[in-house]
């Protein structure tokens, strides 16, 4: 069985439940140990996204606990979306008017 992020999901919430219904087993003590390696391994997927996000798969590969949307994804694909998203459309070049028209704003 391989752990990914979601395996973390679920042994996170198991905490939570049993910490709620006041199991005897779990102390906060452990609850506060299982949080914090929790905390170390998102941290540890955050700079495997960041440095998939820098060099691709074609240099590093992915270790599975984050899933890519599709094989061989490097998020350079989303990322140039969201960056299109916000930096908008690009500008058209100037194109001269036909019949041999000069652009407006031009010398005589």
């Amino acid at each position: 069985m391989s752990y990914d992020v979601n395996s973390l999901r679920q042994d996170l919430a198991e905490t939570i439940r049993a910490l709620r219904s006041g199991d005897a087993s779990m102390t906060v003590e452990k609850a506060k140990a299982i949080s914090e390696l929790g905390q170390t391994i998102i941290n540890s997927a955050k700079v495997e996204v960041d440095m998939l996000r820098a060099v691709g798969t074609r240099v590093m590969n992915p270790t599975g606990f984050v899933p890519l949307a599709s094989k061989g994804d490097t998020l350079d694909h989303q990322d140039g979306e969201r960056r299109q998203q916000l930096e908008g459309p690009k500008p058209r070049p100037h194109i001269r008017e036909p019949m041999g028209a000069s652009p407006r704003g031009s010398l005589r």
